[in-house]
């Protein structure tokens, strides 16, 4: 029994492997998972910024804007105000009506005429931008506008 001391202290003296170390995989683990959602998070905000507004189609402020392009004709007719002068604030009570941040270079869906909407933003564009400009405001893009007004459907776009 006493040669059976020895082999049991040996025994007792085995040193066991340390637990495995996880924390930092878990740390880094976690912390990727964290920038992932952030960056998730934060593209989807960009997304929801970015995605183009809905028409809004307030009546009081569509029938402020149908006085105003009356006034505006009559001014532009009666040469009170130049062609550049002109598509600034047509394209300011468009905007305004429409509740947009922007003129759409787009044709509305509600509009049914897009060769008369593209060749208006073209014109408007070219007013507003161009040194030399090579188009001119026409009665006809007055009454296309009061028309659009005229005929803006109950829901939105």
């Amino acid at each position: 029994m006493l040669q059976a001391v020895p082999v049991m202290n040996q025994l007792a003296d085995i040193a066991l492997p340390d637990a495995p170390v996880l924390w930092p995989w878990l740390s880094g683990g976690a912390l990727v998972f964290l920038a992932l959602w952030i960056l998730v998070w934060w593209r989807t905000a960009i997304r929801k910024k970015s995605s183009p507004p809905e028409m809004s189609h307030d009546r009081d402020v569509i029938e402020a804007a149908r006085k105003r392009i009356a006034t505006l004709t009559t001014r532009w007719r009666s040469s009170k105000i130049g062609d550049r002068d002109a598509a600034y604030e047509l394209v300011t009570l468009m905007r305004l009506a429409w509740n947009l941040p922007q003129l759409p270079s787009h044709c509305p869906r509600w509009i049914d005429r897009s060769d008369q909407w593209n060749e208006l933003v073209d014109t408007l564009f070219q007013l507003r931008y161009r040194r030399v400009p090579q188009h001119h405001l026409e009665e006809r893009h007055f009454r296309w506008i009061a028309s659009w007004l005229r005929c803006i459907p109950e829901n939105n776009d």
